[in-house]
């Protein structure tokens, strides 16, 4: 037997929206949330996927941040973000379909990012400062 049959028969993880696909259990999804954050080497997650959000809370954004989940929203626009994320790595926007827009700024406080995800969004063309992004 698959890991993966595994893990659905023991709940921690069931059918997906496509066929063969799978996702993770919501209550093991925040309880692995809790756990990463708490951990002390300080890589702390903002996680705020399928919430109906439509922009982007600056006061929840920190310096501290390592990883940032904004999946499966109605985010329209990425405005300039005055508190920097410098240290992020990973940013997750995918499924955002209503997603057209990212601003110069935006990407500007991101300077630590290896990871980005746009698909499933309308986003059609990037802004300059995605160059200077040299780890993505």
């Amino acid at each position: 037997m698959s890991i993966i049959e595994n893990l659905k028969d023991s709940c921690l993880l069931e059918h997906g929206a496509g066929e063969g696909t799978v996702k993770m259990h919501d209550v093991v999804r925040d309880v692995a949330i809790w756990i990463s954050s708490s951990l002390e080497d300080g890589c702390k997650s903002l996680v705020r996927s399928g919430f109906g959000l439509t922009r982007i809370s600056e006061a929840e954004m920190s310096q501290s941040l390592k990883r940032v989940s904004f999946m499966h929203n109605k985010i329209t626009e990425l405005s300039d973000c005055d508190n920097c994320c410098p240290e992020t790595v990973s940013l997750l926007l995918q499924g955002n379909l209503s997603l057209i827009r990212i601003s110069d700024g935006f990407l500007q406080a991101f300077q630590s990012l290896k990871v980005l995800n746009l698909s499933g969004t309308r986003i059609q063309s990037l802004p300059q400062s995605i160059l200077q992004l040299s780890d993505l």
